[in-house]
């Protein structure tokens, strides 16, 4: 009779049995779940991180090709009585004025969007801080008004402070502005520009900072050179001009 039942009985899992395995089967859910959520949030971490990243890149190869597209014009002068010099252009000027904080100039940047507009490649170009918010500003009609004009883009956001150094072979050193229309810079570009801005993430702050050399500043090249000059400095402009053979 015993041995009639056993074979007769239909196996399965006991209710321990299957205790267990749901168990087993939440531990596994419960961890996989968890390594998904982790990677999400590393994956939104890093495209939040390269995107910062992207925009800096982005803003400082803006700012690197205005500024070496600086556009210099020469003022033509004439010579009046009593020894004054005076503009003899009063239509047209390009400049140059600098600050700790702000920067205005002319430049070659300015693109062509839409055939068939009188427009060129000159046009006044602005950088200032306003509202922790690193703005450019661009006019294609260059005029007197020199800090205002044209249509302000947002170039980088949550930026505590931006500075700007100005270089002049000339006179061979760094000052923290410059003004095309002064008698120390009349008629002078810079010959390079350091730019260095800090921005805040996360309540930390990062440092970041480039030097932009002009492509050409059309200055007038220094009496000394070929004897003075440091070496490196004002290769291919002006090299061995007043030279004795």
């Amino acid at each position: 009779m015993r041995e009639k039942i056993h074979k007769s009985g239909v196996g399965g899992f006991t209710l321990i049995e299957v205790l267990v395995a749901m168990t087993i089967f939440s531990f596994i859910a419960l961890g996989t779940g968890g390594a998904i959520s982790r990677g999400m949030e590393i994956k939104k971490r890093v495209e939040a991180d390269w995107d910062e990243i992207h925009g800096i890149r982005t803003a400082l190869f803006i700012m690197n090709r205005d500024i070496s597209l600086a556009f210099h014009a020469k003022k033509p002068t004439t010579q009046s009585a009593m020894f004054a010099i005076t503009d003899s252009n009063k239509w047209f000027k390009s400049y140059f004025v600098g600050k700790m904080s702000d920067l205005n100039f002319t430049s070659l940047a300015h693109r062509q969007l839409y055939s068939g507009r009188h427009e060129s490649e000159m046009c006044e170009i602005g950088y200032s801080l306003e509202q922790s918010r690193l703005m450019r500003r661009e006019d294609p009609l260059i005029d007197e008004n020199k800090e205002k004009g044209g249509e302000a883009a947002i170039l980088l956001e949550n930026v505590k402070n931006v500075s700007f150094r100005f270089y002049s072979k000339k006179q061979d050193r760094w000052g923290d502005e410059w003004d095309t229309e002064r008698r120390d810079y009349e008629n002078q570009f810079p010959d390079a520009v350091e730019i260095k801005f800090t921005l805040l993430k996360n309540e930390k702050e990062l440092e970041y900072s480039t030097l932009v050399v002009l492509s050409n500043p059309n200055n007038e090249p220094p009496k000394d050179i070929g004897q003075n000059q440091n070496p490196g400095q004002g290769q291919g402009q002006g090299q061995g001009q007043g030279q004795q053979p």
